[in-house]
Formats: structure tokens, sequence, C-alpha cells
């Protein structure tokens, strides 16, 4: 629904909705749905413009987010993989980039952004740590240990991707400089406490950080 026309039902589904963003110049809306599928709407009239059928759900869709050159989405789900979709074209290219998890237990991505160059994928997994794939190589380029228990939420601070924040159900948020990070042992250049419970979401403006908890 529209929020000054709470009245106005754009669509309506018959399962849950569990995220829904827009691209870079606000002309196209993506909404994933746990009937496991997501759907393009073109925001000049809020019409649909099509609906994409998702790989390897599980559970649900987890998270979408648009490339900056806004030709692509990537989505998530409970798997060790995401999965890169193009938003124009008659065909669907679903491209699957496989994080490789050294954990048994089940495992998905609950967050993840792409970098300023379109290159990267950033992402905050289930199992506490933050994995970084680049899409040129087609391989996972780094693993950070974030947090104790799930790394709910990430995001980016500037145009470079040099800075991540990253937040969990442990209630911090870290802040991470790339420039000076080792796998072998992170180490954030920031830390925000004090939350009582898990932060699920991030939001990086130019002068200001929005967390929901």
């Amino acid at each position: 629904m529209m929020p000054r026309h709470p009245h106005q039902q754009i669509d309506f589904y018959r399962a849950r909705v569990f995220c829904g963003t827009y691209n870079r110049d606000g002309s196209m809306f993506i909404s994933a749905v746990q009937d496991n599928r997501l759907y393009l709407y073109e925001t000049s009239k809020f019409e649909k413009y099509k609906s994409i059928v998702g790989r390897d759900i599980g559970w649900s869709i987890l998270d979408v987010v648009f490339s900056q050159d806004q030709y692509w989405f990537a989505y998530s789900t409970w798997s060790p993989c995401i999965y890169v979709c193009n938003v124009y074209g008659e065909e669907e290219n679903h491209y699957s980039l496989d994080l490789r998890p050294d954990t048994l237990d089940r495992f998905c991505v609950f967050s993840l952004r792409f970098s300023s160059d379109d290159k990267e994928l950033i992402t905050a997994c289930s199992d506490g740590y933050l994995y970084i794939y680049n899409r040129e190589i087609c391989d996972r380029t780094l693993k950070i240990d974030a947090h104790q228990d799930d790394a709910d939420a990430v995001a980016l601070d500037d145009q470079s991707s040099h800075i991540i924040f990253s937040a969990g159900d442990d209630g911090l948020c870290k802040v991470w400089d790339r420039r000076c990070l080792s796998e072998a042992n992170p180490r954030p250049v920031g830390t925000l406490a004090g939350h009582k419970d898990g932060i699920t979401f991030i939001d990086t403006k130019v002068q200001h950080i929005q967390f929901l908890i």
C-alpha cells in the first residue's frame, strides 16, 4: 500500500511479504513474497512489470536488492548461494553465487548489498559472518567473523565501498574499514553498543545512520 494513500491497494498476495525495495532512481520497485516469487513494478503508475519465480527458496526469500546500474537484482534465501537475475529482457537469467560457508548447520543470507561499482556483493549471514563475493572472478574473496550470533544486516557508507556497517542478534552495530581489515584477525574500527535486542536493519545516509531493532 502507498503510505499517503493507505486505502489505495496496489496489489494483494496470498502469502506473507518479507521485503521490498526501490531501484536507484525510484523507477522500479521489487517485492519478495513467501509464495517463492519476486514481483517487479514500474512506479510511474505502480503497474506490475513482471513476476519471477525464485530459485532454491527453502523457507522464503529473505532479502532483495537492485544493482547500482539498475539492470540486475540479487536475492537471498535459506541457502549458501545468492542469486543474481536480470531486470529487463524476455528471458530470466539466474546466476548462482556460492558463498562456500564452512558450517554444516542450516545457513542463510539475511542481508545483502551491491558495492558501488556492482563488482561485489556484501552479505550478512546466519553464522555471524560477513561474506564478500566478487562477481568478476566468480568467487568469495573475504569472510569476516563479525558477530557472536546471526549477522542480520549489512550496509555500505561511502561511494568507494570501503566502509561497511554490520549488525546482528548480539545487539551490536559494527563499523569495518576494508583498507585495514584482515580476515585472520578482523577488528572493527567502531562498535555501537547499548541495544537490548538484535538489530535487523541498517540504512546509511550522508550524515547519519538509522537502525531498526
